[in-house]
């Protein structure tokens, strides 16, 4: 519509900003499309009945060389081209016209919130901000001295404690995570650039026994310690005995440590 010659007779849309910088998700709707409109013909049909005056007059806009086709050019419906003329009697309607700012159509769009932009006007696309930046990535060694000050508390008491680990990705960045029984919980993004959520699995394993065979070294724990995995391939990597080709050195010094 921005591109149109001025005409308060045209059928326009909405005057909306610009979209900003941030991220376009534009997938839903098209497989939602492709789900609902598998035949051509009905393809044809959605095509047809929302864009049909763009539809059937685009070779002509381009034979003219004209911003638009005047009333002259554009012939009745019973010689075989569209009309131009909207069903709220405004010409050449745009999607955006019959989609936003058509009168006739409005009562089928009241339950849908308007646009913000001309993004969400004419690509029915929702505009997402950017991905946040990664948390401050330490070093592996300096995670595992950090582990290693907050697992000191497993060396106090003669009861059984539990620790438990977990791993996820979210957003591109792997983090992982121990939990100790009646201390608290604490992690950091994964080293590396292994940014999965079963290398996360394995790192928060390889930081946890990493710790304890530190502390076993320096003291003599009088308890045991029982960690809960909820992840059963990082169990069965770790302790099924099979040879890990991905990711070796990492499950060969878990397994060494464990």
């Amino acid at each position: 519509d921005t591109s149109r010659p001025p005409d308060a007779t045209l059928a326009r849309g909405l005057d909306l900003p610009p979209p900003t910088h941030d991220i376009a998700v534009v997938t839903a709707h098209r497989a939602w499309f492709r789900k609902c409109f598998e035949q051509p013909a009905a393809r044809y049909l959605a095509l047809g009945t929302g864009l049909s005056y763009w539809y059937h007059n685009g070779v002509r806009r381009r034979e003219l060389g004209t911003g638009g086709i005047s009333h002259a050019a554009v012939r009745s419906t019973s010689s075989g081209v569209i009309n131009d003329t909207c069903m709220c009697g405004l010409r050449e309607p745009s999607f955006a016209h019959l989609m936003w700012n058509c009168p006739r159509t409005r009562c089928h769009t009241s339950v849908l919130a308007p646009p913000r932009d001309r993004a969400q006007e004419r690509l029915l696309c929702i505009m997402l901000p950017p991905k946040p930046p990664p948390p401050p990535r330490l070093s592996r060694a300096d995670q595992l001295d950090i582990t290693i000050s907050k697992m000191a508390s497993v060396q106090d008491g003669i009861h059984d404690i539990f620790i438990a680990t977990d791993g996820g990705m979210k957003n591109d960045i792997a983090t992982w995570s121990i939990t100790v029984q009646n201390h608290g919980t604490f992690g950091f993004a994964v080293p590396g650039s292994d940014d999965t959520a079963f290398g996360a699995e394995l790192m928060a394993l390889w930081m946890l026994f990493s710790a304890l065979a530190h502390i076993v070294q320096v003291a003599t724990p009088q308890r045991k310690c029982i960690v809960l995995v909820d992840c059963q391939m990082a169990i069965k990597t770790v302790v099924g005995g099979k040879e890990a080709q991905d990711r070796f050195r990492l499950i060969s010094e878990i397994r060494q440590h464990h």
